[in-house]
């Protein structure tokens, strides 16, 4: 009996493990959770335009499948330009990020780097 409970626990630990390794792999961005809950409500309500249409209401499902239609095209396009704007903003100085470092350091760091190398000069002038 005692085994029994054991490989209980066992099966159990091995499913949350399972459920932990789904959840820490999804996306945790709640913009994100919140477009897919809109777009699958959207989804069913587009079914029960289908299910309107059926019983005889077909002006009621006209005007509210265009309705959702564009809802789910707004929810959509506005998702995806805050996504392009952090995009930017996430592989960009937009914001100046980088603004505490002055011109004047860089082009010092460039000098200094310029010194580090041991390059031969070569005239490359065709008069010689």
């Amino acid at each position: 009996m005692a085994n029994k409970k054991k490989k209980k626990v066992k099966l159990t630990s091995r499913i949350a493990k399972f459920f932990k390794n789904i959840a820490a792999k999804r996306e945790k961005e709640y913009s994100k959770r919140l477009l897919t809950r809109i777009v699958n409500s959207s989804i069913l309500m587009m079914w029960g335009t289908y299910v309107l249409a059926w019983y005889g209401k077909t002006e009621i499902a006209e005007t509210l499948s265009k309705t959702i239609a564009a809802s789910i095209i707004a929810v959509v396009v506005g998702y995806l330009a805050k996504s392009v704007i952090e995009n930017i903003s996430k592989h960009t100085d937009t914001f100046g990020k980088n603004d505490s470092v002055s011109v004047e350091e860089v082009i010092r760091k460039a000098q200094e780097q310029a010194e580090s190398f041991d390059v031969p000069y070569v005239n490359m002038n065709r008069d010689c």
